[in-house]
């Protein structure tokens, strides 16, 4: 039986600071009270995910939580950018060739996440791998990690 995430828990210093900027990054809305607070997000198929904002308790350490992100549409690039408005730390860039990878931020306290490539940009990949650009001209993916080297994104055409 298939399962799925109900919701995913983050410990917070700041909870207002924290609420603010998760509903702003997961284009979501607040649906609790203190000392808790829920943020609804779409998830792209007629439903909603959730997330719980907790206080921290004490000794809390940065970090106890990881989400890995994937946009519907519009560019990585544009949602990292996006991201950074809203108070995100650029980490580490990972790029697979043809303007595909992953890229670990941090939120304002510290917690780390990640966020991929759109899936309407997987969903271009068969018609980039004849490509002589590998998509590594752009300048964001300057200094990136290829940790994979050229990934074969063949099986991408079946989403």
């Amino acid at each position: 039986m298939p399962m799925r995430m109900r919701f995913a828990m983050v410990p917070c210093l700041d909870l207002e600071g924290q609420q603010t900027f998760w509903c702003g990054a997961l284009r979501g809305k607040l649906a609790g009270n203190e000392p808790y607070a829920m943020i609804d997000f779409p998830a792209g198929n007629g439903t909603s995910e959730q997330v719980l904002l907790m206080p921290a308790p004490p000794g809390h350490v940065a970090g106890a939580v990881l989400f890995w992100l994937q946009p519907t549409d519009g560019s990585l690039v544009d949602e990292v950018r996006r991201l950074e408005g809203l108070g995100a730390l650029l980490i580490e860039k990972r790029h697979h060739g043809w303007g595909i990878g992953e890229v670990t931020m941090a939120d304002p306290e510290g917690n780390a996440f990640i966020i991929s490539s759109s899936l309407q940009e997987e969903r271009e990949i068969p018609n980039l791998l004849d490509s002589k650009d590998w998509g590594d001209c752009d300048p964001f993916w300057e200094g990136s990690k290829t940790p994979y080297g050229r990934v074969d994104f063949v099986h991408v055409a079946t989403i």
